[in-house]
């Protein structure tokens, strides 16, 4: 991820289960994640990466007005469109200890997501073997 104008926070989590598939998460279902380290980016700083297992519950919040970043979705991810799913954060105890949860919520009404093919140039294209 790119910010490309302006300065957002990133607050990103990576799940306790390696196993749970969250295209399997119902909206209401619930699973425990581990919060990494909140970040400031802005137009001067280098790209953040968020791999698929490791930060890949994002939320990213515009820093004192408005802000634009590019999210670039890379190989090995295949052609299919993308799905992006919402979650609230939830504390909870058990067992005494207090575990941080990612619960499953509809999308909001405000949000707009654009995906655009990307296409080598034939200069650049090169066969894969």
């Amino acid at each position: 991820m790119k910010v490309i104008h302006g300065s957002v926070k990133i607050r990103s989590y990576t799940k306790v289960d390696p196993n749970i598939d969250p295209l399997d998460v119902q909206i209401g279902q619930r699973f425990e994640v581990i919060k990494a380290d909140t970040k400031i980016l802005s137009s001067s700083s280098p790209a953040a990466c968020l791999t698929p297992n490791d930060n890949n519950f994002h939320e990213i919040q515009a820093v004192e007005g408005n802000a634009a970043f590019f999210d670039v979705l890379s190989p090995p991810y295949n052609d299919d469109t993308r799905v992006c799913s919402f979650y609230r954060r939830v504390l909870s105890n058990v067992g005494g200890v207090e575990k941080l949860f990612l619960e499953k919520i509809p999308a909001p009404y405000s949000y707009y997501c654009d995906n655009v093919p990307f296409e080598l140039p034939e200069n650049d294209a090169r066969e894969i073997i």
